[in-house]
C-alpha cells in the first residue's frame, strides 16, 4: 500500500533509528544468543561479543544510532566452514554485533511491511507460513491425486549468492518504501566479506546470517511467484525450491517456461538435475521427502546422515560389556546429542512420511550398527547376544516412536519427553 507524501514510510523510517528500537533490537539478541547458548561464543571481525555490550549505556546506543543515520557501511562479514550436526558441511557467515544489532532493528520493524506484500504461494522465512505447511499441502495433494497430476519441480542454484543487486534494488524501490530506508537496506545488500582471509566486494549475492536477508530472497521472486500461484491448482517455493502440481499439462509446462525465462531475466540458475516434468506416479524429492508408489518417504541423503551418526555415536572399542553398557545409557538418553533426540528429531521433522517398511528398514540398521558397538561384527548369533545383554534396558525405537505418532498414541512433546523416565 502506497500513502502519498510517504508518511507511513518516513514514520518506518523514524521507528527504526530510535533509540527504544535500538534497544529492543539487542534484547531480540540476546534472548537468541541465550536460547543458542552463544551469548560469550560469538565474536565478529571486532572481536567483541554481545556480553561485551552494556545496553544501559548511553554511548552504545547512540553510536549504533548514529551510524545508522549516517549510513556507515557495515564491517566485513567473516566466512566460515563449519561441520553439519548430522554430517557434510556449511557455509555461514558472522556480522559483528553491531551490525547484528542494527539488521535487527531493522527487521523487527520492515517485518510487518514485507509480510503484507508477501504472496500465499510462498512459505520460507515466515512465521505465518512455515515450510512446513508447504510439506503438508502437498502431500496432501500427492495423495488426493495421485497419478492425476503433471508434476514440475525445481530449484535454484546458490539462489542468494547470484541476486543481482540492481535488480533486488529496483524491485525494493518499487514496494514503495522511501530512499531512506531503502539506504538502510543497501547496507545489507552491498556489505563485503572476509574469505580465507582476502576482502571480497561483491557484484551480486546478498549474505546470509542477519534476518534482513529474508526480505531480499523473498521478494526477489515474489511476482512470479504471484502469477504463477493462480495459473495452477497448486503451487508452492520454499526458498530456492518451487512445485506445480495441475492436471492439464499445458498449464503445467507453460508455467515451466514461464518460471525458467524468468529466472534467466533475473540471473539466476536452474538445477537441471534436480529439474523434474513428470506425471504423479513416477518418483520424486521436495523439500526432503521421495514421493513414489503413493508413499512418502525420508530422502535417501538424510537416512544416510543417519546411518553416520549412529556409526560415530556407536564405534566399537574394546573394553568389558558392563562399561560398554553404562556408556551406552549415555549415548542413548544422557548426551547432549543423544540417540533418542535423533530420533524424535527425525519423526518431527519428516512428520508428513508414510513409509513405514522405510522406517522400519532403518531401525533394523540401527540394530545392526548396535550389534557392532558391542562385537566388532554383524551375525545373526551377535545380534541374539546384543538383545540378550540389554534385555534390561530400553532402548529408543524409531518404529515404535513413528507407529506411536502416526496412531495418535502421543504427540512429538509425549515422545521426546519419554526418555526423563530412563535417566
Amino acid at each position: 500500500m502506497l500513502l502519498k507524501g510517504g508518511i507511513i514510510y518516513l514514520n518506518m523510517y523514524n521507528q527504526i533509528i530510535s533509540v527504544k528500537n535500538i534497544q529492543r533490537a539487542y534484547f531480540d539478541l540476546a534472548k537468541q544468543f541465550d536460547e543458542d547458548s552463544k551469548s560469550e561464543k560469538y565474536l565478529g571481525i571486532d572481536g567483541l561479543c554481545l556480553g561485551d555490550f552494556d545496553i544501559d549505556s548511553a554511548w552504545a546506543l547512540k553510536e549504533i544510532r548514529q551510524e545508522l543515520i549516517d549510513l556507515k557501511p557495515l564491517r566485513p562479514a567473516l566466512e566460515f566452514i563449519i561441520p553439519k550436526k548430522r554430517g557434510g558441511e556449511r557455509k555461514i557467515f558472522v556480522y559483528t554485533i553491531k551490525d547484528r544489532i542494527k539488521a535487527q532493528a531493522i527487521y523487527r520493524i520492515l517485518e510487518p511491511f514485507f509480510e503484507k506484500l508477501y504472496n500465499n504461494f510462498l512459505f520460507s522465512y515466515r512465521s505465518s507460513h512455515p515450510s512446513e505447511y508447504a510439506a503438508k499441502s502437498v502431500c496432501k495433494r500427492y495423495k488426493k491425486y495421485f497419478s492425476q497430476d503433471f508434476v514440475f519441480c525445481s530449484d535454484i542454484s546458490d539462489y542468494t549468492e547470484s541476486i543481482e543487486h540492481n535488480i533486488l534494488i529496483k524491485k525494493l524501490k518499487k514496494t514503495g518504501l522511501n530512499e531512506k530506508i531503502i539506504k538502510l537496506l543497501k547496507l545489507f545488500i552491498k556489505n563485503p566479506i572476509i574469505s580465507n582471509g582476502k576482502l571480497n566486494y561483491w557484484d551480486k549475492g546478498v549474505i546470509q546470517g542477519v534476518p534482513v536477508i529474508t526480505f531480499f530472497a523473498n521478494i526477489y521472486l515474489n511476482k512470479m511467484d504471484k502469477y504463477v500461484g493462480k495459473k495452477v491448482e497448486l503451487y508452492r517455493r520454499v526458498g530456492d525450491d518451487f512445485i506445480i502440481f495441475d492436471r492439464n499439462l499445458k498449464k503445467v509446462k507453460r508455467m515451466k517456461n514461464y518460471i525458467l525465462k524468468t529466472v534467466e531475466n533475473l540471473g539466476l540458475h536452474i538445477s537441471q538435475s534436480k529439474t523434474n516434468l513428470i506425471k504423479s506416479n513416477k518418483k520424486f524429492s521436495f523439500l526432503g521427502y521421495e514421493f513414489e508408489n503413493r508413499k512418502i518417504s525420508i530422502n535417501q541423503s538424510s537416512v544416510k546422515k543417519a546411518f553416520s551418526f549412529w556409526k560415530k555415536k556407536l564405534r566399537y572399542y574394546d573394553m568389558s560389556d558392563q562399561k560398554k553398557i553404562y556408556t551406552l545409557k549415555k549415548i542413548l538418553y544422557n548426551d547432549d546429542n543423544c540417540i533418542h533426540d535423533q530420533f524424535v528429531e527425525i519423526i518431527s521433522a519428516y512428520k508428513y512420511a508414510n513409509d513405514k517398511n522405510q522406517i522400519k528398514k532403518m531401525s533394523e540398521k540401527f540394530f545392526r550398527i548396535l550389534t557392532k558397538y558391542f562385537f566388532k561384527h554383524y551375525s545373526h548369533r551377535n545380534q541374539r547376544l546384543t538383545k540378550k545383554l540389554l534385555s534390561d534396558i530400553e532402548i529408543p525405537s524409531l518404529y515404535k516412536y513413528f507407529l506411536d505418532f502416526h496412531h495418535g498414541k502421543k504427540s512429538i512433546t509425549e515422545i521426546s519427553l519419554s526418555k526423563e523416565k530412563f535417566h
